[in-house]
């Protein structure tokens, strides 16, 4: 039985981890001509992460489960684990929320 291949690129499963491989060892050697930097503050960072198959096959399951992209999924994921919540602010959040549905249920009472 052949192995699967992945459409985008041809390769099997084992062929992908022993590029992904070759690449991470390769990462600190400098290639290509020399160009000068221009920093944005406001720019985007892309990060690599690795996942296997079973792996990502459960969270691109989860992220369609909850209607977002992939990439967006594994942000919110990683944003959540990282940061610590303000249960004050999030307390004084849903206070205000609640006091605007009350007052929205009050004028569409009075409205009926």
């Amino acid at each position: 039985m052949s192995e699967s291949r992945d459409p985008a690129t041809g390769l099997t499963g084992p062929e992908h981890d022993a590029l992904a491989d070759e690449l991470y060892e390769q990462r600190g050697e400098l290639g290509g001509e020399e160009v000068d930097a221009v920093i944005d503050p406001v720019s985007r960072s892309v990060i690599s992460v690795r996942f296997n198959h079973g792996e990502l096959g459960a969270i691109e399951a989860s992220a369609k489960e909850a209607g977002l992209p992939l990439s967006t999924y594994i942000r919110n994921a990683a944003l959540a684990a990282a940061g610590s919540i303000d249960v004050d602010a999030a307390r004084k959040d849903l206070a205000s929320l609640i006091k605007r549905l009350q007052q929205l249920r009050r004028h569409l009472g009075d409205a009926a």
